[in-house]
C-alpha cells in the first residue's frame, strides 16, 4: 500500500479520526409532527440544526464534545441519545472511529493499465531491507558505540564514543584498572602543562569527570598525588 501510494495511485493515511456523523432522516417540515417523549433527544435535534447546515441533506460531522457542552450532559450520555434516535429512524448515526482511510487520485483503471514502475519498487524494497539490516546490525553490535554507529547511520562520520552506552561500558570495564590510572596521570599532567599550570578545580573536573572520556574514577586523588609529589603545582 505505500508503494501504490509512493507511485501516486491512492492516498494511504493510517490511525485517522474520523468524527461523528449524522443525518436527520425527516424533513424539517415533519420533524416536528414526530411526537418524542424525551426532553433530551428533543433538545439534541434543536442544537444540531442550529448548529450544524446540510444536516437534513448528507451526514455532517458534529463535535462530541462542544455539543456535549452545549447541552450540559457526558459524551457518554450524548452518543446513548444518538443510538436511540437512531433506533428511532430520526437520525442516520455513525459513530466516531480511528482506522485507515484509502483513498484513489484516480478514476478507476482498466486491467493492464496500472503502472508499478518495477524499478522504483525493487529500489524501495531494497532500502527497506538496508534498513532492516542497519536495525539488526545496531542491535547486535558489540564493539561501535551506540551514539557513533546511529551518528555514521546518519552521514556523520567525525563523532566520538559517548562513553555512557552498554559498548562503551564494556569496554572500559576490559580496560586494566592500572592502565586507566596511569592513561589519566598523564593525561592530568598534559592538560596541566597546556595551561602552564594555571587551571581550576571546575575545569579538571569537567574534563576528567565526563564518562564519555573514559579516564580513572580516582582522577581527584591522582591530581592530588601529583600535587603532593611537587609535578604540579596547586590548581586556583
Amino acid at each position: 500500500l505505500r508503494y501504490l501510494e509512493t507511485s501516486g495511485h491512492i492516498v494511504y493515511s493510517e490511525d485517522v479520526d474520523i468524527p461523528t456523523r449524522v443525518k436527520i432522516v425527516p424533513e424539517r417540515s415533519r420533524l416536528y409532527d414526530i411526537d418524542l417523549s424525551d426532553g433530551l433527544q428533543v433538545s439534541l435535534l434543536e442544537t444540531l440544526m442550529r448548529l450544524y447546515t446540510g444536516i437534513f441533506n448528507f451526514p455532517v460531522p458534529i463535535d462530541e464534545e462542544f455539543v456535549s457542552h452545549r447541552l450540559g450532559i457526558t459524551v457518554p450520555v450524548l452518543r446513548k441519545t444518538l443510538y436511540d434516535l437512531s433506533l428511532a429512524h430520526i437520525i442516520r448515526y455513525v459513530p466516531c472511529d480511528n482506522s485507515t482511510i484509502i483513498a484513489l487520485r484516480h478514476n478507476r483503471l482498466e486491467p493492464g493499465n496500472l503502472n508499478l514502475q518495477k524499478e522504483k519498487y525493487e529500489m524501495l524494497r531494497g532500502t527497506y531491507h538496508s534498513r532492516a539490516e542497519a536495525i539488526i546490525e545496531y542491535i547486535t553490535e558489540t564493539d561501535e558505540c551506540r551514539s557513533l554507529f546511529l551518528l555514521r547511520y546518519f552521514g556523520q562520520e567525525e563523532s566520538k564514543d559517548c562513553g555512557i552506552c552498554d559498548v562503551c561500558r564494556a569496554k572500559a570495564a576490559s580496560v586494566p584498572s592500572g592502565t586507566v590510572r596511569q592513561l589519566t596521570r598523564v593525561k592530568l599532567q598534559e592538560f596541566i602543562e597546556d595551561r602552564e599550570g594555571k587551571y581550576t578545580l571546575e575545569e579538571v573536573v569537567a574534563e576528567f569527570g565526563n564518562p564519555s572520556k573514559n579516564y580513572s574514577p580516582d582522577y581527584l586523588d591522582i591530581l592530588r598525588q601529583l600535587i603532593d609529589d611537587g609535578i604540579v603545582p596547586v590548581y586556583s
